[in-house]
C-alpha cells in the first residue's frame, strides 16, 4: 500500500503553567533539541535508521502528488463556533480526485481520544498544479458535551487519490481557550499578613445552556485554606458575581489563583497578584 507522508505537524511543543501564575511557559527545548540544530538532525537520522521499517515508497513520485494542510483559528474560546479549512495542492501535472473523510475527536491532554464530535465526507477535483480549499463548519453544539478536562480537539483527514490509490492522511490538534474568570480585590490598601480582605469574582456563562453544579475555589502560597464554594446555576449568557472573604497568613508578594468548574466547562482559572505587609 502506498501511503502519503505528512512531513511536519503544527503544534509540536511542550508547555507548562508558570509557577504561581496562569500563563503558559514553553519548555519544548528541555525535551527536544531546537529544530534545525545539529543535535536535532542527528536525533532524526537515528530515529529513521532505527524505526520499525524503512519505507522505500517515500521516493515514489505518487507520494507527494497532493499536499494537505488543516488550519483552524488559534484563539477559539470554548462554546464558540469555528471553521476548519482543508487546503489541498496538486503538485503533479495530471488531474487528481480526492475522496476523503474529516473526523474531529474530543481528546484528553495526552492525545488519547474521548469521543467523536463530527464526521464529514469531502470530494475534491484538482486540476494539474491546482490548489483548492474546503471549509467545514464546527458548531459549538458539535463538541460542547464531549470535551475532556483541557478542552482539546484532534482533527484527522483520511482519504484516497482515485487515480493512484495513494492513501492520504493529515492531522491537526487544537486546544480551545477557556472563558475569563475575573478577580478584583477590596480593602487591600495597607493590608498586612493575617488580616481579612474581600475578593470579588466575576464570570459570564458563554454557552446557550445553563451551567450546573458550579463550584469556586481559591488557593495560593500563604493563603488560608478555603474550601470549594457551591454556586447557583448560571443561565445562558448571564453573569455571575460573588464575593469571598479571604486571609493571607504570609506577607510579601503573593498570587491568588481561583478556579471555577461546572458540569459543562472545566478548569476555568483566574489569578491576581498583590503585596502584603509582613508582620513585624
Amino acid at each position: 500500500m502506498t501511503m502519503a507522508q505528512q512531513d511536519d505537524v503544527k503544534g509540536q511543543s511542550v508547555f507548562t503553567k508558570q509557577p504561581g501564575k496562569g500563563e503558559p511557559e514553553d519548555i519544548t527545548n528541555l525535551y527536544r533539541h531546537p529544530k534545525g540544530s545539529k543535535d536535532y538532525k542527528m536525533t532524526m537520522q537515528t530515529a529513521n535508521e532505527l524505526g520499525i521499517q524503512a519505507v522505500e515508497e517515500r521516493n515514489d513520485k505518487q507520494i507527494h502528488d497532493v499536499i494537505i494542510t488543516i488550519e483552524t483559528s488559534s484563539d477559539v474560546v470554548v462554546a464558540e463556533d469555528f471553521d476548519i479549512t482543508i487546503t489541498m495542492h496538486n503538485t503533479s501535472s495530471e488531474e487528481r480526485n480526492v475522496h476523503a473523510k474529516l473526523l474531529v475527536f474530543a481528546c484528553f491532554y495526552t492525545g488519547v481520544t474521548k469521543a467523536r464530535c463530527k464526521e464529514e465526507l469531502l470530494a475534491v477535483n484538482l486540476k494539474p498544479s491546482e490548489t483548492s480549499s474546503s471549509v467545514v463548519h464546527m458548531a459549538a453544539s458539535d463538541y460542547m458535551m464531549q470535551l475532556a478536562d483541557h478542552s482539546c480537539l484532534k482533527i484527522y483527514l483520511v482519504g484516497t487519490l482515485e487515480e493512484t490509490k495513494t492513501k492520504l492522511i493529515a492531522q491537526s490538534d487544537m486546544c480551545l481557550a477557556r472563558p475569563q474568570l475575573e478577580i478584583t480585590l477590596k480593602n487591600t490598601e495597607g493590608l498586612k499578613a493575617d488580616e481579612i480582605f474581600f475578593a470579588v469574582f466575576h464570570f459570564m456563562n458563554p454557552v446557550s445552556m445553563a451551567l450546573t453544579n458550579c463550584k469556586l475555589s481559591v488557593d495560593g502560597c500563604g493563603a488560608e485554606a478555603v474550601k470549594s464554594v457551591d454556586l447557583p446555576d448560571i443561565e445562558p449568557f448571564q453573569n455571575l458575581k460573588t464575593k469571598m472573604k479571604l486571609r493571607l497568613i504570609k506577607g510579601g508578594h503573593q498570587t491568588l489563583i481561583a478556579g471555577f468548574t461546572c458540569d459543562q466547562i472545566n478548569n476555568v482559572t483566574g489569578y491576581i497578584e498583590l503585596d502584603i505587609e509582613r508582620l513585624v
